[in-house]
């Protein structure tokens, strides 16, 4: 769990956000699934301003969480959709990012439920 998740992060976001923990944490499950679907919708579609648009709040709201590994790999596949965006790669560099991002958020998602500070 500790190579998904910050531990110290998280411990000190507990510590300030209090009973409010609770809130951000179901707020950020209910929603991450839309930046997903849309990142799969954008690859399905070849569209890599799609995905960007998606990865990038993504991977700031896993940040926000201390999903340190979610949030590198997010900002990872928000770079290289913008060089796909700018011509400078091409679409398919995309495909093991993309790949990889689902089941990484759901090992992610279990660590974080299963976080005991």
């Amino acid at each position: 769990m500790s190579e998904l998740i910050d531990p110290d992060f998280l411990n000190e976001l507990i510590d300030f956000m209090g009973d409010s923990y609770d809130d951000i944490k179901r707020v950020y499950i209910d929603s991450t699934p839309l930046y997903l679907l849309a990142i799969d919708e954008g690859f399905a579609e070849g569209d890599a301003q799609k995905i960007f648009n998606a990865a990038h709040p993504f991977a700031s709201s896993s940040g926000n969480l201390g999903l340190v590994i979610l949030k590198n790999r997010a900002a990872a596949l928000e770079r290289l959709s913008k060089d796909v965006v700018d011509g400078a790669v091409h679409f398919d560099a995309l495909s093991e990012h993309v790949g990889a991002l689902r089941p990484l958020y759901e090992s992610s998602v279990s660590a974080l439920n299963a976080f005991n500070s």
